[in-house]
């Protein structure tokens, strides 16, 4: 008998959380807010060297380059050194707080929420509230460019509304206030969901429907079981993302995760959530997957280009990494784009995942001034959020940039990385994207569930796995 996932209701409060905008608690009482005081008038012209973390590789870094160039043309004293030396969240975020300590860190830092709830611990990121609410202090200042054009300093209505044809995207403007203190510490710069990739050429020869729902997926896996004749090298999907994987069960499924309530923060020990990762250790006794945690941290793309697994869900920012090898355009097998499978398809959750950016503060007011101005310039800039996008398989963070021709034509070329901001794209519509929590403690529940998948996908000893990863996260936090 197939054991199926769970229908579970969603709590009020918990529906009240997912349909409105909402401030989180950081863990550690409330964030300090980083002085700043504006001089009068604004940016004065002066000449300033600013630094830029990121996280980017040479082709990425290519493009913020280009920005970089049309940047310096408006703004000729502001002198930008773009830093790109560690390659990935998780180093350049120990990397800040490193250099927080001795009053070393860059101005401006790709960042994620989890990050800014513990810089915000010594008040060290800029609130930047008043460079976009109406009736703020900054709002009648102006800048004036070096092409002679003058437009606010601050972000407009238009930009932060909503109900814009052309502003920044909700979902991705709302993440910079998931904070108890109600303050918005960064913008969005490019963001990046999972989607499934799978094998078109195998699916259409075996006559094998691409699933929607993970009890469409058992019954796939089962088919694709039968047709792999007892070869147990290849595998019918694999999940890069073992806390991804988690934390999305959760939201599909309403089942609690963490929380914003001090003292109440990991609520991921519940029943439901251990049925799920118990149905889950079946499915990986019987062959059906296999995940980066699982399997020595090794990527899915890697199986998926050798046709050693059918599907593959992975982020959409490694895109051109799922296509395998080819001569000419015509490659080994026909990659599809799908959605990853949902509990319930109408009703679609989708992980918001990619690099904000934060500004630091400085005892320079116009070293923050200058981040602004290149902070506003590149997560505005249709041009540059449309050539960062059309390379990477990130999503744009402007809905501007999907009206463009530049970028119609990108998605009617049915590249791979077309097909998938397409679905991404699809997602933005519907307003799929969730983001979790943001306190200190937040990246360890992560960091635990991740863990706890690793041991009980193949163990099978659910109860010690779960109780394990909450007496950890008890511990970090000091409850």
């Amino acid at each position: 008998m197939k054991k199926k996932f769970g229908s579970v209701i969603v709590s009020s409060v918990m529906a009240c959380a997912m349909a409105a905008s909402i401030c989180f608690s950081t863990g550690c009482g409330p964030a300090k807010i980083a002085d700043f005081e504006m001089p009068e008038g604004g940016y004065d012209g002066s000449k300033v060297s600013i630094t830029f973390a990121a996280t980017s590789g040479q082709t990425l870094r290519g493009k913020i380059e280009d920005a970089l160039v049309r940047f310096n043309e408006l703004y000729p004293n502001i002198t930008v050194t773009l830093d790109t030396s560690k390659q990935n969240y998780d180093e350049l975020n120990k990397r800040i707080g490193t250099q927080l300590t001795s009053n070393k860190q860059p101005n401006i830092a790709f960042c994620y929420s989890d990050h800014i709830a513990q810089y915000n611990r010594s008040g060290a990121v800029v609130a930047l509230d008043e460079f976009f609410l109406p009736g703020s202090k900054y709002e009648d200042i102006k800048v004036t460019n070096a092409k002679g054009e003058t437009e606010p300093l601050g972000l407009t209505l238009e930009q932060v509304d909503p109900e814009s044809e052309t502003g920044y995207i909700k979902e991705f403007f709302d993440e910079g206030s998931v904070y108890e203190d109600g303050h918005t510490y960064t913008l969005p710069f490019a963001k990046s969901t999972e989607v499934m990739y799978y094998n078109k050429t195998f699916f259409d020869t075996n006559n094998l429907t691409v699933p929607t729902t993970w009890d469409e997926m058992e019954t796939v896996c089962e088919q694709i079981i039968e047709i792999l004749d007892g070869d147990k090298t290849k595998y019918p999907f694999y999940y890069d993302s073992d806390a991804n994987w988690f934390i999305t069960m959760c939201q599909q499924l309403g089942s609690p995760y963490t929380s914003v309530e001090t003292g109440k923060h990991f609520l991921f020990d519940n029943k439901d959530n251990r049925d799920f990762v118990s149905t889950l250790h079946e499915w990986y006794k019987k062959g059906y997957f296999l995940t980066q945690a699982t399997n020595g941290d090794e990527y899915g793309s890697n199986y998926f280009k050798a046709q050693n697994c059918f599907m593959s869900i992975g982020s959409t920012g490694g895109a051109a990494y799922q296509q395998g090898s080819g001569t000419n355009g015509i490659f080994d097998f026909e990659v599809g784009v799908a959605r990853v499978p949902q509990k319930d398809p109408s009703n679609s959750k989708s992980i918001l995942q990619g690099p904000s950016v934060c500004i630091f503060k400085d005892n320079n007011p116009q070293k923050v001034i200058a981040s602004w101005l290149l902070v506003k310039f590149l997560t505005t800039d249709i041009e540059f959020q449309g050539n960062y996008s059309i390379v990477s398989g990130y999503i744009p963070v402007t809905k501007a940039v999907f009206n463009t021709q530049a970028y119609q034509t990108f998605l009617a070329s049915n590249t791979l990385i077309a097909r998938t901001a397409a679905e991404c794209k699809r997602l933005v519509d519907e307003g799929a994207f969730y983001t979790s929590p943001a306190f200190v403690g937040s990246s360890k529940a992560r960091e635990q569930v991740e863990l706890l998948m690793k041991t009980a996908l193949p163990s099978g000893d659910i109860n010690k796995a779960f109780t394990d990863a909450l007496t950890e996260c008890r511990y970090f936090a000091g409850n």
